[in-house]
């Protein structure tokens, strides 16, 4: 019995593909081109759930397949303590790891007011607040390097990468 009920929210899965790099025997790619999932026990629970996280649109719902409690997205984020309900910083504190980035610049495309291309063909910070939070995390979460990291501009704390 698989451990995890999966499900592919087609109105917001973009097909980016991370989800079957991370879980490819879970995870196919559905005639639209967006994600489906094949078979629910096709990777290691962990595998699957990893490949949930990285979604840059949060398109993976995972549920609990015995007790159907919710597993991802999770009720509440790190933004928000226990008990509270899930909120957006009002503003990022933001990085480039210029050593890490590939220039890709698929952030560039998500959140196209924060990040810009430089001149060495690695991505850039142009306007920490030029986008809503939403889209800057979605930017951050699609960099197959890692090389946005993202901080609560009011708390300090570290919003992604997550460990």
């Amino acid at each position: 019995m698989a451990r995890y009920r999966i499900e592919v929210d087609g109105d917001i899965c973009v097909g980016d593909g991370l989800c079957r790099e991370r879980a490819p025997a879970t995870f196919g790619r559905a005639a639209d081109g967006r994600s489906r999932v094949t078979d629910p026990d096709g990777d290691e629970p962990e595998d699957v759930l990893a490949a949930a996280r990285d979604c840059p649109f949060e398109a993976i719902r995972l549920q609990d397949a015995s007790t159907g409690a919710q597993i991802w997205p999770p009720e509440t984020d790190a933004v928000a303590g226990a008990g509270q309900t899930a909120s957006w910083p009002r503003h990022f504190r933001i990085e480039v790891d210029a050593g890490t980035c590939v220039g890709d610049r698929y952030c560039c495309e998500l959140a196209p007011r924060t990040f810009a291309p430089d001149r060495e063909g690695h991505v850039m910070v142009v306007a920490a607040d030029g986008d809503p939070p939403e889209d800057v995390l979605a930017a951050a979460k699609a960099c197959r390097m890692e090389a946005i990291h993202l901080w609560d501009g009011d708390t300090g704390e570290e919003v992604w990468p997550r460990d």
